[in-house]
């Protein structure tokens, strides 16, 4: 196991060292121009000069890219905000734990609902309860997050003022942004687990257990669910990554201070190196979470152990 993770780190940072050239490059070469959003009205080409000489944005790519990773392995610098003038490193630091006290609530009340609902609909296949759960499956992943963000706001603060629209203020201010993230994830878990449910009860060690007068609920739980839970993991860490690139759209539309607001203000204000390194986050993160999946594995199935 030791190798197999000191192997997966390795292809890992590679990955990364990609990763983060890709990133880097295409922000760079994006077409706002950060002498513009400093200069009100625009800069003149005098005027973009000074300013890209002070940025060093008039060197090569390549030189602009072995200091920045110079300066990331030495002494965990990742730049300067263009506009703050605080390290990057800081402002993104701050803003993560914001963003994950909204993306962890959302995502265990997904788990929280969507699994039992699934888990139902399975067991009492072709009932009432079961078809009520697939058609609102279906309805509900056909909403986009922002769609159900403004519809929410319009309910709940506009005609029934119960919860704030904005920002993180207290308790209630979770309300709306949580469910916005929440709500078209809930369809995806339900089906998932219903229909690895689905499968798993066909199987021949399932009619073997009951035949050997093993309890249905044990049946359901030990024998079946514990089958679906390595695809099931797999299914909702994508989709747990997946929630906080979600976040982005909705910590806008709610003013949440969190690292997808940061995001967005980063790249429309061109500055570079808070944008390149909150996008790099978001790939740390995906990477992070595949690995751990991956040694999760083994608890999950014995059958499962890496060589």
């Amino acid at each position: 196991m030791l190798s197999y993770v000191l192997r997966r780190l390795v292809v890992v940072g590679i990955g990364l060292l990609i990763v983060s050239f890709g990133i880097f490059y295409g922000i760079r070469r994006s077409p706002i121009d950060p002498a513009n959003t400093m200069i009100p009205g625009g800069a003149n080409a005098e005027e973009k000069a000074r300013i890209h000489a002070a940025l060093g944005l008039d060197r090569p790519i390549l030189v602009q890219y072995g200091r920045f990773l110079h300066g990331a392995f030495t002494r965990f610098d990742f730049g300067t905000s263009y506009y703050s003038h605080e390290p990057v490193t800081r402002l993104v630091l701050q803003r993560v734990p914001v963003s994950l006290s909204l993306v962890l609530p959302a995502f265990l009340l997904v788990l929280c609902v969507g699994i039992p609902t699934g888990f139902l609909a399975a067991i009492r296949r072709n009932s009432l309860l079961d078809y009520s759960v697939v058609g609102a499956v279906y309805v509900i992943q056909s909403f986009a997050d922002f769609w159900i963000a403004i519809v929410l706001i319009l309910v709940f603060v506009v005609r029934i003022p119960i919860f704030p629209a904005f920002g993180r203020a207290g308790p209630t201010s979770f309300v709306l942004p949580a469910l916005s993230l929440a709500i078209p994830l809930f369809g995806r878990v339900t089906r998932f687990v219903r229909a690895g449910l689905l499968d798993v009860l066909q199987h021949d060690y399932i009619r073997t257990a009951r035949s050997k007068g093993a309890s249905a609920s044990r049946v359901y739980v030990k024998h079946a669910f514990r089958n679906v839970l390595v695809p099931l993991v797999t299914d909702t860490s994508m989709q747990f990554v997946w929630t906080i690139g979600n976040a982005i759209v909705i910590e806008e539309i709610f003013a949440w201070p969190g690292i997808g607001r940061l995001t967005i203000n980063a790249i429309r204000l061109g500055d570079f190196p808070t944008a390149q390194l909150c996008v790099l986050f978001f790939a740390v993160m995906f990477m992070v979470v595949n690995l751990a999946v991956d040694i999760s594995y083994t608890f999950l199935d014995p059958r499962i152990h890496y060589a």
